[in-house]
């Protein structure tokens, strides 16, 4: 099993996945049967403004075969992107757009639509997806994870039980009840996770350094993000491995790269 981003190519069977989870696709059929849904659907995959994009997705594949997938994404961008992703595409569900209830917030990484290809069940496909979920929101730097699981599916509960989330209430959002769920970091998870995301950015900052600028855009996130700021300031209070390699903490080397660069605004 290998898991990858998604790629824009992705997008027929990330729209495939997002209409399972919906319960209007069981992977049964080559083409859904709601051939509109399917096609407003793939659209929002292969477009990078939109709530589905495949930008926010990470795809499993078993012998390069593409078997399942989950969309995440920071709590913080959902609502804005909802709203011109049904203004956009959904107009004539506005209405209930606007009465639904919010999926996730600020301060909190959300596990949005998972699904497996039915011939790929029972390899642990959902549960790896779940966990790189889980590591993702962790390394940029959430110590929340949420996600929503249908009320009526005991299942899907007791499956995201197994891997740590616990129940947080409920949502009602588009006239379903869902039960919410929430995973908390550990300290250790959150130290283990800034190290893994320092060591990720000192590749990139030394590639750059050397005149390879295909990471420059993950540097320049990782600054205007603030997760640079959190990171030196664990550095400051002594909270990472002496051994630890960070040139890219240094106070001005980064943002002295972006600025002869020319990409500070």
């Amino acid at each position: 099993m290998k898991i990858r981003d998604a790629v824009p190519g992705d997008a027929g069977f990330l729209a495939k996945c997002i209409m399972a989870g919906m319960h209007f696709y069981d992977f049964e059929a080559d083409v859904p049967e709601q051939a509109d849904i399917f096609g407003r659907l793939t659209e929002c995959e292969q477009r990078e403004d939109l709530l589905y994009s495949y930008r926010y997705t990470r795809v499993a594949e078993v012998d390069g075969t593409l078997a399942g997938a989950l969309i995440s994404y920071p709590g913080e961008i959902y609502k804005d992107l909802r709203h011109k992703t049904f203004s956009e595409l959904w107009p004539d569900l506005s209405d209930m757009d606007a009465a639904s209830e919010m999926e996730t917030g600020p301060g909190e990484y959300y596990l949005d639509s998972l699904a497996v290809d039915s011939r790929f069940r029972h390899m642990g496909i959902g549960r790896t997806l779940l966990k790189d979920g889980i590591q993702k929101g962790i390394g940029l730097g959430y110590s929340k994870i949420t996600l929503l699981a249908d009320s009526e599916m005991p299942y899907l509960i007791k499956l995201y039980r197994s891997v740590g989330f616990e129940p947080d209430g409920h949502r009602q959002v588009f006239g379903v009840d869902f039960q919410r769920m929430l995973y908390t970091a550990s300290a250790d998870e959150i130290s283990a996770g800034r190290i893994a995301r320092i060591q990720k950015m000192e590749k990139l900052y030394d590639a750059v350094l050397k005149g390879d600028q295909g990471g420059i855009g993950l540097l320049k996130r990782y600054m205007d993000s603030g997760l640079w700021q959190k990171d030196y300031e664990a550095d400051e209070a002594g909270l990472l491995p002496t051994d630890l390699k960070r040139g890219v903490l240094s106070q001005d080397g980064l943002w002295n790269l972006l600025e002869d660069l020319d990409l500070h605004q």
